[in-house]
């Protein structure tokens, strides 16, 4: 088993996809062993995006400029890929971590809001919303993520390094 570790200073802050890291190898001596790692390094790394995702909400000027868009994760998963299979692999578990994380905030349109709604539904006695309130709140979240994904698509792509030097 592998782990993927940030090589990073104690002193130095990021968020989201990160390149610069090393592999440390380990080998379960069983089954079990292996199942304990994996729980482990799945705590640990869902941990660590919670923790990321934390900084982001709570020290938003700071940490905006560090979220990563689809370009850049593609661009670093690619840098993954060139280093090492293990770490590929490991960065995918990290990018399906994020998703299913980010997928449960509660946004309208993922389904975070869905379980927010469900959440409103229940406080009201079982009385659900009218359908137009809930499609316009879906509507509004799919209106702001599509618009986010969109900010950071363009800003990904004018960070990649070719690009740069096109301009």
């Amino acid at each position: 088993m592998s782990s993927l570790l940030p090589a990073r200073k104690a002193s130095e802050d990021w968020c989201g996809a990160f390149p610069n890291f090393r592999i440390m190898r380990t080998h379960p001596a069983d089954i079990f062993e292996a199942l304990h790692f994996a729980a482990r390094e799945f705590v640990s790394l869902t941990a660590t995006i919670l923790d990321g995702l934390k900084q982001t909400f709570f020290n938003f000027s700071q940490t905006a400029g560090k979220v990563s868009g689809p370009v850049a994760i593609i661009a670093t998963g690619a840098e993954v890929a060139r280093t090492s299979l293990d770490g590929l692999f490991q960065f995918a578990a990290v990018i399906n971590l994020n998703l299913a994380v980010i997928n449960l905030l509660p946004l309208p349109a993922l389904d975070g809001g869905t379980l927010a709604l469900l959440l409103v539904e229940a406080a009201r006695g079982g009385r659900k919303l009218p359908r137009e309130v809930e499609q316009r709140i879906m509507s509004s979240g799919i209106f702001l993520v599509l618009v986010l994904g969109l900010i950071l698509i363009v800003r990904d792509t004018l960070n990649l390094d070719f690009i740069k030097e096109m301009l």
